[in-house]
């Protein structure tokens, strides 16, 4: 799962690479510049509590930090990226 925000420039990356490697995912959007991502009915919170976007969420892991890091662990668990 991606958390994210389309107008950040990570989150586009991030959704690109997958889309374009054609790697099923879910992603919940969020609009950063409304502060939703501080919203305890979306509860992003409790996913990064550093409240940066985006993070990947892969069943118990979650992947916080740049899209650096983010690509590589995709990559090491998807092998079309």
């Amino acid at each position: 799962m991606i958390w994210g925000d389309y107008y950040n420039p990570d989150t586009r990356v991030l959704l690109a690479v997958l889309k374009m490697a054609e790697v099923p995912f879910e992603q919940v959007m969020m609009n950063t510049l409304a502060n939703e991502h501080k919203d305890p009915k979306i509860g992003y919170n409790q996913v990064n509590p550093s409240g940066q976007v985006p993070t990947v969420v892969q069943g118990m892991y979650k992947i916080l930090g740049g899209n650096n890091a983010q690509i590589t662990y995709l990559s090491s668990t998807h092998l079309q990226i």
